[in-house]
């Protein structure tokens, strides 16, 4: 505790501070090195400025996720990314988003009424491209999958030779369907001048049924 005695005639003001008192202020001079416990809530009316390249911020008692900058790169989060807003939600990057450590269900939006849709989108009249990989090495690498609902892959405005191209270097392409119905697997050339072309090798094409052709 310091102490600061100012008199005047016969009357002292005594004026008390700590260092401890001026630290919750945040009045630190830009030297300062020591670690500051503040255990109360922080309001700041304007920006906070994290000036050390790495700088770490931490949250829960036990620091155990954490929000890192990377210097010139961005911003990695060690943990998961969950948006769970009732509100509409964006996830705007003038670059990329990225994250090193993006686990399963990662990036999720709990969904509370109807039309409430997480986007990922790609916008802009450029030659670019929205690419999901994997450098997984088991057979669901990359999984698309709806548990209650369809899937629909659309090209709605491409030009002739802009087409929908699923290729399997190495391995198979298997449509399966299970529904009862006379047309689960439809292939359909909706153009009058369309047509169906079918290539196939010395392995043949085979057909195979229990209901007439």
């Amino acid at each position: 505790m310091n102490e600061i005695v100012y008199r005047r005639g016969r009357s002292a003001i005594l004026l008390f501070f700590s260092v401890s008192v001026m630290v919750a202020m945040l009045v630190l001079p830009s030297y300062a090195s020591a670690v500051t416990t503040i255990g109360e809530d922080i309001s700041v009316g304007d920006d906070v400025s994290l000036i050390s390249d790495g700088a770490i911020i931490n949250f829960g008692a036990d620091s155990e996720i954490s929000l890192t900058h990377s210097a010139d790169v961005g911003l990695i989060l060690n943990g998961n990314l969950n948006l769970t807003s009732v509100s509409s939600t964006y996830i705007d990057a003038l670059t990329y988003v990225s994250s090193t450590n993006l686990y399963a269900q990662g990036l999720s939006r709990a969904s509370a009424n109807a039309a409430e849709d997480l986007t990922v989108s790609l916008t802009g009249d450029t030659n670019s491209s929205l690419v999901l990989s994997s450098t997984g090495t088991d057979a669901d690498a990359l999984q698309v999958t709806a548990s209650a609902g369809g899937i629909d892959i659309s090209a709605t405005g491409a030009a002739a030779g802009e087409d929908i191209d699923i290729t399997a270097t190495g391995s198979s392409v298997n449509l399966t369907s299970t529904e009862a119905d006379g047309s689960a697997i439809k292939l359909h050339a909706s153009n009058a001048a369309g047509g169906i072309d079918a290539d196939f090798g010395t392995g043949g094409f085979d057909l195979d049924g229990t209901g007439a052709i």
